[in-house]
């Protein structure tokens, strides 16, 4: 099979699978450059039969549903990988992780429909677990009032300067996981994408706006728990889109 992109590139490949996979907390702080590389040098060390552009400078075809920000752990990433031919599923997971380093784990792999579209376009929300620190006066009655405000405007840094834009859109869901007194946990729903994105630590900074109480506030932890995608039903998990079962469990 070839396929050919907007720009003209022709890909060959009889086989797309997507791919779960978890980034544990002993790796949080390498980038995501860092996460392809060792994704790339895995796949050939398990000699799969990854397709390869051909166009002028050939690349492997394989590609991650969201970029991870540094810091971040996730037991809910995906990517797609194209091969030159078909593998049996487990194969394919086994293969990759006799190959992987600690703390990068395979959870499942799922042969595509060649008419699916890529990961990234497909992506809608993220669910994340957020830990906080230095963390007085909060409380869930007051991510309730906060959440109250007809506006929950903050300031993003983005490629093209600083500007002004209103998350509340964007939060599907917040609500408090636990409250020790040294510790702040929430969930947050939120939309993710290339369109709308809310990051945890664009939230923490409209809540710290929102009170002056938590000027000393951190953020211990970030962990993502699990990346959407939009259906007919509304927003349910690429696992559960494309059928792999399975959590991350590894750290």
């Amino acid at each position: 099979m070839v396929l050919e992109t907007l720009q003209g590139e022709r890909y060959a490949w009889m086989a797309r699978y997507v791919i779960k996979f978890s980034k544990g907390y002993g790796i949080k702080f390498i980038s995501h450059l860092d996460l392809m590389r060792t994704f790339q040098r895995a796949m050939r060390r398990a000699n799969l039969p990854i397709s390869y552009s051909m166009g002028f400078n050939p690349h492997a075809e394989f590609s991650f549903a969201t970029p991870l920000s540094v810091g971040t752990w996730s037991i809910g990433e995906y990517m797609d990988i194209g091969l030159e031919h078909e593998m049996d599923e487990k194969d394919i997971v086994d293969s990759i992780n006799s190959n992987l380093p600690p703390h990068i784990r395979i959870i499942g792999a799922k042969k595509m429909d060649d008419k699916s579209k890529s990961l990234m376009p497909m992506v809608g929300g993220a669910l994340w677990e957020v830990t906080l620190v230095g963390h007085k006066g909060l409380n869930s009655d007051m991510i309730k009032e906060f959440l109250k405000q007809p506006e929950i405007k903050v300031e993003k840094q983005g490629k093209r300067g600083t500007r002004i834009i209103d998350i509340k859109p964007m939060i599907l869901n917040l609500k408090t996981i636990e409250d020790n007194g040294g510790e702040f946990i929430f969930s947050l729903k939120s939309l993710a994408g290339s369109k709308n994105n809310l990051n945890p630590d664009l939230l923490v900074k409209a809540l710290k706006a929102y009170c002056n109480e938590l000027s000393e506030t951190e953020i211990r932890d970030i962990k993502k728990i699990e990346t959407y995608t939009l259906s007919d039903d509304g927003l349910i998990s690429l696992g559960e889109f494309f059928g792999i079962l399975g959590s991350g469990l590894y750290e």
